[in-house]
């Protein structure tokens, strides 16, 4: 087999192939062979049934083009082995003419990744940031936050609500004297006198009595809901419980029920061991991202636009597991914001073209510096996540595929480029891994 390939205009390629006649040859005849098995003719077994009935039952411009696709995908995959090509979208291939005992020859056009000019990346630096320091403070905040969530909320002695008090309230919501569902609630729980998803009615609930109902009038654009902008929302509260937060002591038991910690003090050691952790992750993150941008700043590529489109595609589908996770629809959504579809993705558009910029100069990067996953790196990966999964790594490699264990070595590829390149950065102190 031959293949030729001309870069042309951007990102596409001309490849011109030529399969001999040989092997044109025999995928004619494997076709006639696998038809024969498969169709079943009175007066023929199965499988010996001679070409010239075939040619009738069947076809035989129908038997060539199957024998001519079964080569052109054979071959077409080893051209673009043999010429070092990554394509990113699907070929356009003109069927060829197929005639026995003659070579077979067509031209694939492919956009593939496109080239990019590095520029000087290894003289990219960046300014000394600090490292951060985990304080006291901190950690006493995060067990002041943890107390909060483990909070109980308990009904108060009194009747009526005041500042601070958490109060239960059932909200019904009118706009242009027609019910507005999406904002009425049952048994909500909100703090008097705070400010809040319902900004201005928290602070009309206190003086209420516990079974006494009040109109609350706000304004719609503080509803956050694009339709009710420039209108004027009705409220009918009750209040039909007043309750108080009590927070857990912070001893023994708490200790143990938050981490399963012996005592206050080794609660606090492991709260700051985390944030620790956390803050030099942080720190990585921003020694990372001020690297990256300008190492993507000095780069030179066309983005190609199949692939900001299949960016955006991917941006829309998360947006819409997001909104599924908060009850809705994406098209729900976008009714609700007053949106469509188009504009949606027109609005992802500049985002996605930076990140697939993004994509192309690092992987670039890992190229010139010659940055690999190597097989103990995948295998380290895979026992990691089979541990968290509680499976073994033969069947944690059988449940991701190639496709998973794919996405695998190229995330390790990308951490391994992006240390990389922090360490050409001269950045002192950032942590790399």
């Amino acid at each position: 087999m031959k293949s030729s390939v001309e870069r042309l205009e951007g990102n596409l390629v001309k490849v011109e192939v030529e399969v001999p006649e040989e092997e044109v040859s025999k995928a004619i005849s494997d076709t006639y062979r696998r038809i024969a098995r498969q169709v079943s003719i009175p007066g023929f077994r199965r499988g010996h049934v001679p070409r010239q009935i075939l040619d009738i039952r069947v076809g035989k411009q129908a038997i060539y083009q199957e024998a001519a696709q079964a080569l052109i995908s054979r071959s077409y995959e080893k051209a673009i082995s043999d010429n070092r090509l990554r394509p990113i979208d699907s070929p356009k291939i003109e069927p060829p003419d197929v005639e026995e005992g003659k070579p077979l020859r067509y031209v694939a056009m492919v956009q593939v990744v496109p080239e990019v000019d590095l520029g000087d990346y290894r003289s990219v630096r960046v300014e000394k940031v600090s490292p951060p320091e985990v304080t006291e403070e901190d950690v006493e905040s995060t067990i002041k936050t943890l107390r909060e969530q483990m909070a109980r909320f308990e009904r108060a002695d009194h009747s009526v609500a005041a500042d601070g008090d958490y109060a239960v309230v059932d909200l019904t919501a009118h706009v242009d004297d027609a019910p507005a569902e999406d904002l009425s609630r049952k048994n909500l729980l909100v703090q008097v006198g705070e400010s809040g998803a319902l900004i201005g009615v928290e602070a009309e609930i206190a003086g209420m009595s516990i079974g006494e109902t009040k109109e609350v009038l706000v304004d719609g654009s503080r509803t956050g809901i694009p339709r009710y902008e420039g209108k004027q929302v009705k409220y009918l509260v009750e209040l039909k419980e007043i309750r108080r937060k009590v927070l857990p002591d912070l001893d023994e038991k708490f200790a143990k029920e938050i981490s399963g910690s012996e005592s206050v003090d080794e609660l606090k050691k492991e709260i700051r061991s985390k944030l620790e952790r956390a803050a030099r992750e942080r720190y990585r993150n921003e020694i990372e991202s001020l690297v990256v941008k300008q190492v993507v700043d000095k780069a030179s590529v066309t983005v190609p636009e199949v692939l900001v489109e299949r960016r955006i595609d991917a941006m829309v589908e998360e947006m819409r597991r997001s909104v599924e996770r908060q009850g809705m629809t994406l098209e729900g959504y976008l009714e609700a914001t007053s949106t469509d579809l188009a504009s949606l993705r027109s609005r992802f558009k500049e985002a996605a073209a930076e990140e697939v910029k993004t994509d192309l100069v690092l992987d670039a990067v890992a190229e010139a510096e010659g940055i690999e996953a190597t097989n103990g790196e995948v295998e380290h990966r895979l026992e990691e996540l089979a541990g968290a999964s509680g499976k073994n790594v033969d069947e944690m490699r059988a449940i991701l595929g190639d496709a998973g264990l794919g996405s695998i070595r190229r995330s390790i590829v990308r951490r391994k480029t992006l240390a990389r390149l922090v360490e050409l950065s001269g950045a002192e102190g950032a942590p790399t891994s």
